[in-house]
């Protein structure tokens, strides 16, 4: 789907935003989107921690979507070869919230991917079952100046927030990138949007 398109699209999903809000009974929103272009995504996953869950109800919060509540694929960005997008889909038999933002790491890095600060949204974004929410990854910077520490990427971890947003929650994803993607020393991720255009903006 080109760039374009996802941005007019998003448009179009302000009434299933609203849905959202009414079926989860939490601020935020969740929208749907047709199956994006993505290359191979498997996921690994095993039921989130039962104190994790225990957390989020005493917290009067929606548990947290993650890999054994959802599907997380990556897609290809057309005509922007330094941005991916994630789109992480509940597709459980409640409402779950993407909290914070995904905790990346590529290939064996040691070091978390860091994240865009100004991308937070205004309210955490929560999801009915079959609903998603996206996230962008820029890959590298586009002028170059981060060139130096360039380096081919074929896996990447996806580590999903918990109810507090400062720690993680259940077993990672782990996605087969792109052939070609190569990462440098800037690469970034946003918070979840409710989205794909909120997720391109950045």
């Amino acid at each position: 789907m080109p760039r374009t398109a996802l941005l007019a699209a998003s448009a179009g999903l302000a009434v299933t935003a609203a849905l959202a809000v009414a079926a989860c009974g939490e601020q935020g929103s969740g929208t749907r989107l047709a199956p994006a272009p993505a290359t191979e995504a498997q996921i690994r996953a095993s039921p989130p921690g039962a104190a994790s869950d225990a957390v989020a109800r005493t917290a009067g919060r929606l548990p947290a979507c993650s890999a054994a509540r959802g599907k997380v694929m990556v897609a290809v960005v057309p005509r922007s070869v330094n941005h991916l997008l994630l789109i992480l889909t509940n597709t459980g038999s409640g409402c779950c919230a993407a909290y914070g933002y995904p905790r990346l790491r590529f290939n064996q890095d040691q070091a978390v991917t860091r994240v865009m600060p100004g991308s937070r949204p205004h309210a955490v974004v929560t999801l009915a079952p079959g609903q998603s929410a996206y996230a962008t990854v820029r890959t590298s910077g586009a002028d170059g100046s981060a060139a130096a520490g360039i380096r081919p990427a074929r896996v990447l971890t996806v580590h999903f927030a918990d109810a507090s947003a400062a720690g993680t929650t259940g077993t990672p994803a782990r996605l087969a990138l792109p052939e070609g993607t190569s990462v440098d020393d800037s690469a970034a991720v946003s918070f979840w949007q409710a989205t794909p255009g909120d997720a391109l903006m950045w």
